[in-house]
């Protein structure tokens, strides 16, 4: 068996738990197991054990699968960022679980883990990927009300309106009265169980945002100063607290990691999160630059409101010297590249600095006309809950406006 093989060989699958926001445990982020060609059961939930999970038939079965030397259909998004030379999830994952930078990951402790292995169970965890509530300052223009309870209650107000009304209508999950993420007692039960139990070595913390949230940070506090030592801690953070103040609480962990979430500088940066300040954003993030040792990265969402623009991102990033990753919308589905005509997706992709970047974005050209007419009305709706209209913005900023956006 060639467990470590190193074109597919995946640490999360063997060694991570993540639960998202409807309490389904899965290994990572990125994988999509609606996709899956497994016949058996795939989807489990907290309420099933996440025991049960770790070694079910399907983990096992996708153990076995990527060992092959075979990507899995539900691991498509590595597969493309991959072929792209982009960082995936599975790459960045493999080194952070290992707690090795070499690619070598016989070197790590992987390597004697695996050594006299004959089979495809996995004995222990040693990374968590936690959401304890969808408590959130922000109503980006890509997120829902699983993850934002800020956009939970604007969409209550708004349900009426059409295109909101569609969404919602599209996911009963979203206007369940019943659904009240920020206190997810099941969530945090299995936070501190799986710390209790075992080697926990990586702490991936998410929200909503979990700067903000009081009842997370006391969760984080109660861990002894020992547990803390042996602990890399990553936060996904809109970046809208001091982040020096957070950081420095954190010192007796033994990294800590901020994966900024950005997907536009300026004023089409607070067009896209809602309530967000960019000069906030830069000041939290340049201070804790120059004030902390934490590692920084920033994570950019691209979707049809920002590709065109993702050059300046890059350029901001480049001047900081912070490493950046992505992820393509495919939900909304009016707000992916299909939304777009291939000719503005090939001008936009010209502009952008990262080679891979840009393959990437003419990959998703598969314009859909019915999408494009569905953005319009979302944007037009984001306009009316704005200040100023995403035209009147790009327009002010000198930037070239996309013919859907001009259009409006």
């Amino acid at each position: 068996m060639n467990y470590l093989n190193s074109k597919t060989f995946c640490a999360s699958a063997w060694f991570s738990i993540r639960n998202d926001n409807v309490e389904q445990l899965t290994p990572c982020c990125a994988i999509d197991i609606n996709l899956t060609e497994f016949t058996g059961m795939a989807t489990y939930d907290l309420d099933m054990g996440y025991e049960n999970w770790h070694n079910s038939e399907y983990m096992q079965y996708l153990r076995q699968k990527l060992d092959s030397g075979i990507m899995p259909k539900e691991c498509h998004r590595c597969h493309k960022a991959e072929q792209n030379n982009l960082q995936s999830i599975r790459l960045s994952s493999n080194k952070t679980i290992a707690n090795y930078h070499s690619n070598d990951l016989k070197e790590s402790w992987m390597g004697a883990y695996f050594y006299d292995k004959n089979n495809f169970e996995s004995e222990t965890i040693v990374s968590v990927d936690s959401m304890i509530s969808n408590f959130c300052n922000y109503e980006c223009v890509m997120c829902n009300p699983l993850d934002s309870s800020k956009i939970k209650s604007s969409w209550n107000k708004d349900k009426d309106i059409p295109i909101i009304n569609n969404l919602i209508e599209s996911d009963k999950r979203y206007s369940e009265s019943s659904i009240s993420l920020t206190k997810n007692k099941n969530a945090i039960s299995h936070y501190q169980e799986i710390l209790n139990k075992y080697p926990i070595s990586f702490l991936h913390l998410r929200g909503g945002e979990p700067f903000i949230d009081n009842e997370l940070l006391k969760l984080i506090n109660s861990l002894s100063v020992k547990r803390k030592n042996n602990i890399r801690i990553l936060f996904n953070t809109n970046c809208s607290v001091d982040l020096t103040e957070k950081i420095k609480q954190l010192n007796d962990f033994k990294d800590v990691i901020i994966v900024a979430s950005l997907d536009a500088v300026g004023e089409h940066s607070e067009y896209i999160r809602k309530h967000s300040s960019w000069h906030t954003i830069e000041k939290n993030i340049t201070k804790a630059l120059l004030e902390t040792d934490a590692l920084f990265r920033v994570h950019c969402t691209v979707h049809a409101l920002n590709y065109f623009n993702l050059n300046e991102l890059e350029n901001w990033c480049s001047q900081y010297n912070i490493p950046m990753t992505y992820e393509f919308v495919t939900y909304p589905d009016f707000l992916s590249l299909a939304s777009v005509p291939h000719n503005e997706l090939v001008t936009a992709s010209k502009n952008v600095t990262n080679e891979g970047l840009s393959n990437r974005i003419l990959q998703e050209s598969n314009y859909d006309s019915v999408l494009n007419a569905k953005l319009k009305e979302y944007i037009t709706y984001l306009d009316s809950k704005n200040k100023s209209s995403l035209n009147e913005i790009l327009v002010k900023k000198g930037t070239e406006v996309p013919s859907f956006i001009k259009a409006i």
